[in-house]
């Protein structure tokens, strides 16, 4: 297993594996629509923003919870740190679809499919769990959320 030495190199990785399953599912839910993601710190400079129209679409939050020594310095004088966090996807079906509350668990579920059990492209993010949760409308979307653990070690 590789070792970051960023948290940015660990985000970017942790993105990664959203977008590949995302690219790959999303068409075939509904290939009359594409599902626009977004990431949250990009998302101020969309202009227009998905939320104004009329399709669905999704936020990616990535955020770093704790972290903790996992080993011993060794004679070169490094040591392993863990991080750990979570990833959030909102996902957000409009709610004059007729199956919005079906799109936005399927796309739900593409999220979580992602990172369930898996570990990012280049291995070194570990996902420990992945589950979807109800929410309450929001404006005038339909809101699924997902939200994975993950954990990646940094050497230093």
């Amino acid at each position: 297993m590789a070792y970051y030495d960023s948290y940015n190199a660990a985000e970017d990785a942790i993105l990664a594996a959203l977008k590949v399953k995302w690219d790959a599912d999303t068409p075939a839910l509904n290939s009359a629509v594409p599902v626009t993601l977004v990431y949250e710190l990009t998302e101020p400079d969309l202009k227009p923003h998905p939320r104004d129209s009329n399709k669905p679409w999704a936020r990616v939050i990535v955020r770093h919870a704790d972290a903790g020594k996992t080993s011993l310095t060794s004679s070169d004088k490094t040591a392993r740190y863990r991080r750990v966090g979570i990833v959030w996807v909102q996902v957000f079906a409009p709610g004059s679809y007729g199956s919005a509350f079906t799109l936005a668990r399927q796309l739900a579920q593409v999220a979580q499919a992602a990172y369930e059990g898996k570990r990012s492209p280049d291995g070194s993010v570990v996902f420990t769990k992945a589950a979807i949760t109800d929410s309450q409308k929001d404006g005038a979307f339909v809101r699924r959320d997902m939200k994975a653990s993950f954990y990646w070690d940094e050497v230093k």
